[in-house]
């Protein structure tokens, strides 16, 4: 690993490890800081620029003054936890395409989540007869996968717990960090997440099931998957939350319709009232999910900055410009910082053997 992308990595863990702290706080700061300078040299002062309290950016002040990274890396590493920031390989592509994607992802588990596309499935925790039934048909039905949930009571259970015993790819997304089982009831689903398929969390180890945490996790869940299947889920449930969460993300939405009156049924009956494709024919949604139909997304647009054309006219509209071309030309603080802005709006891609590509 380079010294560059080393200390990219270390600004990155220390900001993930303030749940406040957004992709859009983080583009604040590399507008005034090289990448790797962004940890160590943000004030009080840009923290209150960021709309912190005073009470807030003490905390975080705090935090960062404490922080090792390196002694914090091997303990991941002793924990068998594994991170994948926003510039690694592994990093979804789906996930990139959400507002305000987490700016580090922990793991544990084995599956490999650089060209993950999932089906999510939600729901309520507490499900008729009919939605547990239904669950477990859909999955069985559409035998495919990578399928993703919380790890939750009720129909998020049923959705590992399905996939598992066919053999297919699951990840659990939780709303704690991920060496806690929680609810702890599900130890065996936790315990073969994370040696068949993966367990993943935003939040540091040592997150707690804090309730707010649950409902903020909800969009990384819809944001790795092309499509969401909501199985039932009062109007008030966090399926609901995440019905919405995948709406507004452009993803397909299906929802399983209920009879009228079935408190269960009420989020998604009106999910479907709001756009989702209701789940009446399982051999249709096969269809519709099994590869048949490729899913399109919006490309925003931006408008150049000035240091961004100087770096985006060097690199051919065919083909890519390498790292050390570019680097002839720029200076390396410069270079790198412009580069990760611009890598962060979606202009470039950086590709294996520093290749820098127009997207």
């Amino acid at each position: 690993m380079s010294s560059t992308k080393g200390q990219i990595m270390s600004v990155l863990l220390g900001f993930s490890l303030f749940s406040d702290f957004s992709f859009v706080r983080l583009q604040f700061l590399l507008r005034r800081y090289a990448p790797e300078q962004c940890w160590s040299s943000f004030t009080a002062q840009d923290l209150r620029q960021m709309r912190f309290s005073p009470q807030r950016s003490a905390e975080i002040l705090e935090t960062r003054n404490k922080f090792d990274p390196e002694k914090f890396q091997e303990k991941l590493t002793a924990d068998g936890i594994t991170t994948i920031d926003y510039f690694e390989p592994e990093y979804p592509a789906l996930l990139k395409e959400i507002f305000d994607p987490p700016l580090v992802l922990y793991k544990k588990g084995v599956l490999n989540l650089q060209n993950c596309s999932g089906i999510a499935v939600v729901g309520t925790r507490y499900p008729t007869d009919y939605g547990r039934t239904a669950a477990a048909q859909i999955i069985r039905t559409l035998n495919i996968g990578p399928l993703i949930s919380g790890m939750a009571r009720g129909i998020d259970t049923i959705a590992h717990q399905t996939a598992l015993d066919l053999g297919l790819p699951t990840i659990a997304v939780l709303g704690t960090g991920v060496e806690q089982c929680y609810p702890a009831e599900n130890k065996n689903i936790y315990a073969r997440l994370s040696k068949e398929g993966a367990l993943l969390s935003e939040y540091p180890p040592g997150s707690h099931p804090d309730k707010w945490r649950f409902p903020r996790r909800n969009r990384i869940i819809t944001g790795l998957s092309k499509a969401t299947l909501v199985i039932e889920g009062m109007l008030t449930s966090g399926a609901l939350i995440s019905g919405k969460a995948a709406l507004e993300q452009n993803r397909d939405v299906y929802a399983l319709p209920g009879r009228l009156g079935e408190p269960a049924a009420e989020g998604t009956n009106w999910l479907i009232a709001q756009g989702a494709k209701p789940i009446y024919n399982l051999e249709r949604l096969t269809q519709e999910l099994g590869g048949q139909q490729e899913l399109h997304f919006a490309k925003p647009t931006y408008t150049l900055t000035d240091d961004e054309s100087k770096i985006y006219n060097e690199i051919p509209a065919e083909g890519a410009v390498s790292m050390d071309a570019l680097l002839e030309k720029f200076d390396v603080s410069f270079l790198s910082k412009t580069l990760l802005q611009m890598e962060i709006k979606g202009i470039i891609s950086i590709l294996p053997g520093k290749k820098i590509l127009r997207i």
